[in-house]
Order: C-alpha cells, then structure tokens, then sequence
C-alpha cells in the first residue's frame, strides 16, 4: 500500500487556502481524513478527490453562463 498521508498545512498550501478555509473544508465533509490521537491527517487521494470534484463544478457552471 503506497498511500501517501498530508498533514493539515501540507494540505492547505497544496490547495493554495488558508488554514481556517481548510478546517471549514474537513468541516463540512468535503475534504477526508482521519485522526491519529489528536493528529489530523489527509490522503493525498482526499485531496485530489476535491480538486477533481471542484473541476466538474466549475465546468458546469461556465457550460451554464455560455448558455
């Protein structure tokens, strides 16, 4: 198994966001993790997961201005 684990601010400076966003994200359900004790830790996959659903998001929303 070759799952790469982020901490919180490789995390947030991977996504170019600010801490608080980033917290809001694991918040809301948006982003995966897991807690190790206290620690939070992020798959890399949790994060290219969000990156790849903002993607569609946002190429739904400019396919539906171009209407």
């Amino acid at each position: 198994m070759d799952t790469k684990v982020l901490t919180p601010r490789e995390s947030w400076k991977l996504l170019g966001i600010g801490r608080t966003k980033f917290y809001q994200l694991l918040a809301e359900g948006k982003i995966s993790y897991f807690k190790n004790g206290s620690r939070y830790l992020i798959p890399e996959s949790a994060i290219d997961a969000f990156i790849q659903e903002q993607t569609e998001i946002s190429a739904k929303q400019v396919s539906n201005n171009g209407k």
